[in-house]
């Protein structure tokens, strides 16, 4: 029977063959960066030879950067918290149990204390398999870390809690064959996210190109126009009925009352709404319809979505209608997004102590007319880049859920590699 190849343990049903170790069995040592009056501001200088290492480095990956630097003299009465090749690190603060083994070589410095050191002893454990542990999302150490929070929320990871986690641990040969394979996925998902980045850089390019007129679509000579935006189309903020609990309904026959909220990430277009309102909302709000474009006043500062249903805005929405007589929607859509807009934005912005569009100020944005064959010529080159981009991250996303999958399966010997 299958089931005579497995054993319960607090951590689940594991292979026979496979432990159950508190963490410390395979940490030669454990350190939390300075705190307080040990890394005082005053300590930090621009530049030197001693660097000070923070959560970004984990972020990033990458332990080759950085800003803050020690003297000689601090580094040598903090240099029981260096960090050296092959350390593991934890951040301790923000995204809390993000991880990195240092394999890069490094220049001489220091954590700070929003990290946590780890030296492994590696013929106990292999650091890689370390990092898919602290990496599956529903994990035995993320549901560990989680029961050892107050209430299920953390301020932030302690040297006493990571001291309390328990591994399973297979023989080393298996985790070694485990790291690899999900090594190997994780190189097809970092191959795809360098080729998007390069295809978005790309379409930058292009967007400049041909949004200024500087590059022209084969058949196209005819002078460009300019305009102010608001004496092209007609721009209105939205309002909202309060208190908006009053106005709010699951009638079918309620209004779509759309939200910041409803848009997803990365949006073209808002295609739907989680609430609606009732007809009475809409004498105070403003009515929206499909193929309009709605602009954050706040968030995602100047970023236009397309509307693909009718509804109502809030104060928090600046609607752009009527402009099909001078704009092709796809066409519009990329002036808004590029740079010659977006800088216009900024530029009148300036001195301000909170980035906020408001009607005026958009209004007064200068924009760049082609005639409307050749506007529906640019959009279409520029689709193309989106719909490139678009599937390479459909596909990015698949392998991140079989990543997720695999490492459910290896990291508790549902599926054995040796």
């Amino acid at each position: 029977m299958v089931d005579e190849l497995y054993k319960t343990t607090d951590l689940g049903r594991v292979p026979y063959n496979w432990k159950v170790k508190n963490i410390m069995d395979v940490v030669e040592s454990i350190k939390i960066g300075p705190f307080g009056s040990q890394l005082k501001k005053e300590y930090l200088i621009k530049n030197g030879k001693y660097r000070v290492y923070g959560q970004e480095n984990v972020y990033k990956k990458d332990f080759t950067f950085g800003e803050r630097y020690l003297t000689k003299e601090h580094f040598q009465r903090l240099r029981s918290c260096e960090l050296i090749r092959e350390d593991f690190v934890i951040s301790s603060m923000g995204t809390i149990g993000k991880c990195h083994v240092i394999t890069e070589n490094i220049m001489t410095g220091i954590m700070d204390s929003h990290l946590i050191r780890l030296r492994l002893n590696t013929t106990l454990i292999d650091s890689k398999y370390l990092l898919y542990l602290f990496g599956n999302e529903t994990g035995i150490i993320i549901n560990q870390i989680s029961k050892l929070s107050v209430g299920g929320i953390m301020d932030g990871l302690s040297t006493k809690i990571i001291k309390s986690l328990n591994v399973v641990l297979p023989p080393i040969a298996e985790q070694h064959e485990i790291a690899e394979v999900l090594s190997d996925v994780d190189k097809l998902i970092q191959a795809l996210e360098r080729l998007i980045e390069k295809k978005k850089a790309i379409k930058q390019g292009t967007m400049q190109e041909l949004l200024t007129g500087k590059k022209r679509i084969d058949g196209f000579s005819k002078k460009w126009d300019r305009g102010i935006l608001g004496d092209l189309c007609d721009i209105y903020r939205g309002g909202s009925p309060r208190p908006i609990q009053k106005y709010l309904t699951n009638n079918s026959n309620g209004v779509n009352w759309i939200k910041i909220g409803d848009v997803s990430r990365n949006a073209k277009y808002i295609e739907s709404t989680d609430e609606k309102i009732i007809q009475e909302g809409i004498r105070y709000s403003r009515v929206v319809h499909s193929g309009d474009f709605l602009l954050s006043n706040s968030m995602s500062f100047g970023r236009p979505y397309i509307l693909k249903l009718d509804g109502c805005i809030h104060d928090g929405w600046l609607v752009i209608q009527d402009y099909k007589k001078n704009f092709n929607t796809e066409y519009l859509y990329y002036m808004l997004m590029s740079p010659f807009v977006l800088d216009q934005y900024l530029s009148k912005a300036a001195g301000s102590s909170v980035l906020n569009l408001n009607k005026e100020l958009v209004s007064t944005v200068e924009v760049l007319i082609p005639e409307l064959k050749e506007q529906e010529a640019i959009a279409g080159k520029l689709a193309t880049f989106d719909d490139e981009i678009n599937s390479l991250e459909l596909k990015l996303e698949k392998y991140r859920q079989i990543k997720q999958g695999m490492m459910q399966e290896l990291l508790t010997g549902r599926i054995r590699l040796i």
